[in-house]
């Protein structure tokens, strides 16, 4: 379903270039992060926030190199 037209796009891209599609994948794992900080926020679960701020900082340096 929506997995299977997310992987056939992800396709596409790495087809025609590579580092789209990095990016691309890179973008979709930040914003997952940034939606479990927002909801362990909500649950006053700061261990995994913390872990998570990690997370998002360690992507946020891969996503710079295609400024």
């Amino acid at each position: 379903a929506a997995s299977d037209v997310y992987k056939r796009q992800m396709f596409q891209f790495s087809e025609h270039d590579p580092e789209e599609a990095e990016e691309q994948k890179l973008l979709a794992e930040l914003a997952t992060a940034m939606t479990e900080l927002d909801y362990n926020l909500e649950k006053e679960n700061y261990a995994q926030c913390e872990r998570l701020k990690n997370k998002i900082y360690v992507i946020e340096n891969k996503l710079n190199k295609f400024k």
